[in-house]
C-alpha cells in the first residue's frame, strides 16, 4: 500500500476565558518540529503560508510564532548536520510576490538551505477572468519597472507592512497558488516519512484548527520525486532560488 505506518495528528488552539489564556494541543506542529530534528538523511519541506504576518484582525491572548519558530529548527538541524541535503520550498506569497520576504529567509540562505520560490506561471490560471486580460501588464510595465514603481497599494497582509506596487498588485490577482504543505524526512535505515496536514507556519494561522498524517514508507520517497520536479521548473527560472552562493578558493 506504500506505506508501513500512519497516524493522524490533531491541532487544537482552545481560548479559556476564565483564565484569558489559550489551551494549546498542538500535534501538528510539535510532530513537525520533532520530524526535523529526528532527519538524517534529507530533508525537504514545501508550505504554502509561512509568514510572521497576522493580518488586521487582533486576537485575544498570545498568538505561538510559528514561522519564526520552525525556521530556527531548521538552523539548528543544518548546524547539527551541516552536510545532510536540506531543501525548503515556498509561494511567492510570503515575499508578497515581490521583495516582501521575512528576515528568516535570509538567515536559511546564510545557513545553507536554499529556499525555491514557486514558479507560479507554470501553474494553470485560477482566476480566468482576469488572467486573459492580463497582458498589458507584460506590455507596457515590465516586472523590473512593475518593482520599481512608487508603493502605492495599502499591504492586506500585515497593517505595519509596505505598502505593495501595481506590480506585486497584479501578480496577486492571478490568485494563483502553490498550496502544498508537506515535510519529507530520510533516516540511516533508508526508510523515510511524509507529514501532510491541512496547517500553515505562519503566525495569523497559529490559532486554527488543523489535522495532519503522519505516514512511514515508499510513498514518502514518491512525494519527494514531486518535490524535486517542482524545485527543478522553479528554479531555472532567475530570482526563484534564496540561497547564498559559495565563494570559489581563488574569491576566498
Amino acid at each position: 500500500y506504500g506505506f508501513s505506518h500512519a497516524e493522524l495528528l490533531i491541532d487544537r488552539t482552545i481560548w479559556e476565558p476564565d483564565d484569558q489564556r489559550y489551551i494549546l494541543e498542538h500535534q501538528v506542529f510539535d510532530a513537525m518540529l520533532s520530524e526535523i530534528a529526528a532527519a538524517e538523511t534529507f530533508l525537504i519541506a514545501d508550505f504554502f503560508l509561512w509568514n510572521p504576518w497576522r493580518g488586521a484582525v487582533e486576537s485575544p491572548g498570545e498568538l505561538r510564532p510559528l514561522a519564526g519558530e520552525l525556521a530556527r529548527a531548521l538552523i539548528r538541524k543544518r548546524i547539527e548536520n551541516p552536510d545532510m541535503p536540506m531543501l525548503l520550498i515556498t509561494d511567492p506569497i510570503n515575499r508578497v510576490y515581490g521583495d516582501l520576504s521575512p528576515t528568516y529567509f535570509n538567515e536559511l540562505a546564510a545557513a545553507g538551505i536554499p529556499v525555491v520560490f514557486t514558479a507560479l506561471d507554470q501553474l494553470p490560471d485560477s482566476n480566468k477572468l482576469y488572467a486573459p486580460q492580463a497582458w498589458f501588464w507584460k506590455k507596457f510595465l515590465p516586472a523590473k519597472k512593475q518593482d520599481q514603481a512608487r508603493r502605492i497599494v495599502p499591504n492586506p497582509f500585515s497593517v505595519e507592512g509596505k505598502k505593495l506596487t501595481l506590480g506585486q498588485l497584479a501578480r496577486l490577482l492571478y490568485f494563483k497558488a502553490n498550496h502544498r504543505k508537506v515535510l519529507i524526512t530520510g533516516r540511516t535505515d533508508d526508510s523515510a516519512r511524509i507529514l501532510v496536514p491541512s496547517f500553515n507556519p505562519a503566525d495569523g494561522s497559529a490559532n486554527h484548527s488543523n489535522i495532519g498524517l503522519l505516514v512511514e514508507g515508499p510513498v514518502a520517497r514518491f512525494a519527494a520525486e514531486s518535490e524535486l520536479e517542482v524545485a527543478a521548473w522553479s528554479s531555472k527560472q532567475p530570482g526563484h532560488v534564496h540561497a547564498v552562493v559559495p565563494r570559489t578558493s581563488r574569491e576566498q
